[in-house]
């Protein structure tokens, strides 16, 4: 996973592996110690827009919803070994 965090007012981009392979971008050595820094780099950024503690966990639950949502969706999908 390469994740390449950039932070304008609250916006933060993320690039997944496949399209940082087609930009040209390498993963970095260590994907927990960049994970890390980007939840950190994350909280600052709410924290710095006046986001409480509650509003943090609100959107740690929306990430969670999100990727139980993604997980729910390539399960339901039908295989391509299934032809």
């Amino acid at each position: 996973m390469v994740i390449r965090c950039k932070t304008y007012c609250g916006q933060l981009k993320l690039v997944g592996t496949e399209a940082a392979e087609e930009r040209g971008m390498t993963p970095p050595p260590d994907s927990q110690r960049a994970i890390d820094i980007l939840a950190k780099s994350v909280y600052r950024d709410l924290k710095q827009h006046g986001y409480t503690r509650a509003d943090v966990v609100a959107f740690a639950s929306a990430i969670l919803e999100q990727l139980t949502n993604d997980a729910k969706t390539q399960s339901a999908a039908p295989s391509d070994s299934a032809v």
